[in-house]
C-alpha cells in the first residue's frame, strides 16, 4: 500500500470513529477536509508524515472498540486544529522537533504517540477534543520543549474533566464575582460535606502547581494551601504552568452550558459563601 493510500485509509477510519462521539468542541460532522489531510490540510508534510505513521501504528494495535473511537476522534481533531493553524499562517515548528534521531524516531513521534495513547485510555471522553488540540498546538510552538510537552500530555491524561472545568473557571475568575471565603468580617466555619469532593479536586490542582490562591492574577504573592481551609474560589488563579496547559488544551472552548460546568460554578459559589475554617477532611492526606 502506498503512503497516500495508507493516509486515506487512516483518515476514513478516523472520521468514521470520530463521528461516534457526540458533543466536544469540534463539530466533526460538519467539517470537510478533502483529499488526504495528512499530505496537505494537516499543516505541513513533516507533521503529516508523523500523524500518518504514528496514527497508523496506534490504530493497528488490538484496541477495544471504544479505544478506536477515541483515537480516531483525537486524530481528526488534531488535523482540524492544524488546518486552522495553517489558515492563520502558523507553520509547524522548525527546531528539529520533526527530525529523526539515529534510531529513526523523532520527538514528534514520541509526542504524537503519547497524545494518542492518552486519548485512547480517556474514559472521560469529553477530554478527547482538548487532547487532540494539545497535540496540534505543541506541533506549531517551538517554545514548548519536548520535556514540557510530555508534562502537559501527562497532566491532560491524569486530570479529570471537572479539573478541566475548574481550570477554565480559574482562567477567568474575576468574571464570576465570587465572595472571598476568608478575610475581615468572615466567620470561620466548616465547609458543607457536599463541597468536599470539589475541594479535594482544587487541592490537587494546587498541589500540582496548576492553581494558586492569590488576591489577583498579577500578584507575586500566593497563599500556601496547606489544607482545605485555605481554598478560596475568589482567589483561584492559574499558575504559569496552569495557564500554559489551559491555553494549549484550548479550554476556552469548553462547553459552559453543560451540567458539570454549571454545577461546578454553583458549588464554587456556595463554597465561597461558606466561610473559611478547619475542615473535617485532612488535606494532608490527599
Amino acid at each position: 500500500m502506498t503512503e497516500t493510500e495508507t493516509g486515506l485509509k487512516l483518515w476514513k477510519f478516523s472520521v468514521g470513529m470520530a463521528a461516534k462521539l457526540s458533543g466536544g468542541m469540534v463539530g466533526v460532522g460538519t467539517t470537510v477536509m478533502t483529499g488526504n489531510p495528512f499530505l496537505g490540510a494537516a499543516s505541513g508534510v513533516a507533521l503529516a508524515h508523523t500523524l500518518e505513521r504514528v496514527g497508523t501504528e496506534v490504530v493497528e494495535r488490538r484496541l477495544a472498540p471504544r479505544q478506536n473511537v477515541r483515537v480516531g476522534r483525537a486524530i481528526v481533531v488534531a488535523c482540524i486544529k492544524l488546518k486552522e493553524h495553517q489558515d492563520r499562517g502558523r507553520n509547524p515548528r522548525d527546531d528539529g522537533f520533526f527530525d529523526d534521531d539515529s534510531g529513526g524516531r523523532s520527538s514528534a513521534d514520541e509526542v504524537t504517540e503519547a497524545t494518542l495513547l492518552a486519548a485512547m485510555d480517556s474514559a472521560q471522553e469529553q477530554k478527547i477534543d482538548f487532547i487532540g488540540a494539545l497535540l496540534a498546538n505543541i506541533a506549531v510552538d517551538s517554545g514548548i520543549d519536548v520535556s514540557t510537552a510530555h508534562l502537559l500530555i501527562e497532566l491532560a491524561n491524569t486530570l479529570s474533566y471537572r479539573a478541566f472545568v475548574v481550570m477554565k473557571i480559574a482562567g477567568d475568575i474575576d468574571a464570576f464575582h465570587f465572595e472571598a471565603r476568608t478575610g475581615p468580617g468572615k466567620e470561620l466555619s466548616e465547609a458543607p460535606t457536599a463541597f468536599h469532593p470539589l475541594m479535594i479536586e482544587i487541592y490537587g490542582l494546587s498541589g500540582r502547581g496548576l492553581i494558586e490562591m492569590k488576591d489577583s492574577a498579577d500578584s507575586a504573592n500566593a497563599n500556601v494551601v496547606l489544607g482545605f481551609e485555605e481554598i478560596d474560589p475568589a482567589k483561584m488563579h492559574l499558575s504559569t504552568v496552569g495557564q500554559l496547559l489551559h491555553d494549549n488544551l484550548e479550554l476556552s472552548g469548553l462547553d459552559t452550558g453543560s451540567d458539570i460546568y454549571l454545577q461546578t460554578v454553583e458549588q464554587l459559589r456556595g463554597l465561597s459563601r461558606s466561610g473559611g475554617g478547619a475542615s473535617a477532611l485532612d488535606g494532608g492526606a490527599y
